[in-house]
């Protein structure tokens, strides 16, 4: 199946749930309090107010709200999504803020972000090719950030209720990114049945072998 079809298909999933709900979390398949413990494991790969950022599959650009009230949030933000009916809802909701209708994987993007992060937005089974989708997006958002990446998925260690439902192996996809960097940190502590891997872009070290970019307390001194 060709990725406009396959594109269609995700697009028709979610304007079939806005239909019923409208602007609402139902809508973007978050159900209850779910999406603000996922924002904020978005939050924690180290964004700083000043970040510039890449919200891929945006929704209502309801992560723009979330980062202003946590940490005040002052960066560059940009919401992306490939449902219309979404871009138009947020243009409204947040006049002035960058949000565009817009497919990474199709359209050329010269920009950068310090973050890209992505929630969601991948667990939606399109068929046989998902997994090759799913590879595809997280080369495509390494490749447009500067200092790193955020992406969830549902694991297939959690139930089988839902069919549609893509469920990604955690050891296939850490493997996949380690062909990306080396310096990753996957996320299974925030939800019983989900994860989310952060992939940095700097995974340089120093001399005694600790990422660089890795910041501690020094309390024992030798």
């Amino acid at each position: 199946m060709s990725w406009n079809l396959n594109k269609d298909k995700i697009i028709n999933s979610y304007q079939n749930q806005y239909k019923k709900f409208g602007i609402d979390s139902r809508s973007l398949f978050f159900p209850g309090r779910k999406q603000n413990v996922r924002f904020n494991v978005i939050k924690e790969i180290g964004i700083v107010p000043s970040d510039t950022i890449l919200d891929i599959g945006c929704g209502f650009g309801d992560l723009l709200i979330f980062l202003k009230e946590s940490i005040n949030y002052t960066g560059k933000y940009t919401g992306i999504d490939i449902t219309p009916e979404f871009i138009e809802a947020c243009k409204r909701l947040h006049p002035g803020e960058d949000f565009r209708e817009l497919d990474i994987l199709q359209n050329v993007i010269s920009e950068k972000w310090d973050y890209v992060v992505l929630t969601g937005t991948l667990n939606i089974e399109i068929g046989e090719s998902h997994i090759d989708f799913v590879k595809n997006m997280i080369t495509k958002m390494f490749y447009m950030s500067k200092k790193g990446i955020s992406v969830d998925f549902i694991s297939i260690y959690g139930d089988n209720r839902n069919e549609y439902i893509f469920r990604a192996d955690p050891f296939e996809i850490f493997s996949f990114c380690r062909t990306l960097t080396k310096r990753i940190c996957l996320r299974y502590d925030y939800l019983p049945y989900e994860f989310t891997l952060y992939l940095y872009t700097d995974y340089s070290i120093t001399h005694d072998y600790i990422f660089t970019q890795y910041s501690f307390p020094e309390i024992i001194k030798y």
